[in-house]
């Protein structure tokens, strides 16, 4: 769905209310260690439950046994990583860079650096069944050059300048009309 420009003429962030994320717990045993993966998806609140288990039942149960010794403090010293990331991708609310839905709604995905939108974009394609991204479009466009793009409707070649391609305004198809 298409977002407004703020009054600069750029998009607003994306704002990242939830995360997915894993956390390791350790079993340690005689002649192994039992190593399972808890995923959470949701808020703060969700990922500091499921940091806290994983940390206690590693620092309890994870150092019995040779391996143990091994992989529980790699389990204890990745949980703590994982939620250090998740803690500064919930204070910002900003995702890591990534593909995200296009906030003008004229294209499928534009990429997010991990802090400003990009000129980078691209669309689905159908081809019959077959489900197909289009290469990224790459965009270094100086002042007076254009690029070429493809009307989805007609599949008329059209040329549009670094206005054009940033414009939170559609650009009409001149061949059908539709928005490029």
């Amino acid at each position: 769905m298409p977002t407004a420009p703020t009054s600069d003429g750029a998009w607003a962030p994306p704002l990242v209310t939830q995360v997915t994320a894993s956390y390791t717990k350790v079993t340690g045993l005689l002649i192994g260690a039992y190593r399972s993966l808890t995923t959470v998806t949701g808020d703060l609140v969700a990922h500091e439950a499921a940091y806290k288990a994983a940390q206690f039942h590693s620092a309890l149960f994870g150092w019995w046994g040779l391996t143990g010794l091994f992989w529980t403090p790699i389990s204890l010293n990745r949980n703590n990583i994982t939620i250090s990331s998740v803690r500064t991708v919930l204070a910002t609310g900003k995702p890591a860079a990534d593909w995200l839905s296009d906030p003008s709604g004229r294209f499928d995905e534009r990429y997010w650096d991990g802090t400003r939108w990009t000129g980078q974009v691209r669309s689905v394609a159908i081809d019959g069944d077959v489900l197909s991204l289009q290469p990224p479009i790459p965009f270094s466009l100086a002042d007076g050059e254009v690029a070429n793009f493809q009307c989805s409707s007609c599949r008329t070649f059209i040329r549009l300048s670094p206005a054009e391609m940033v414009s939170a305004a559609p650009t009409p198809c001149p061949a059908c009309g539709s928005d490029v």
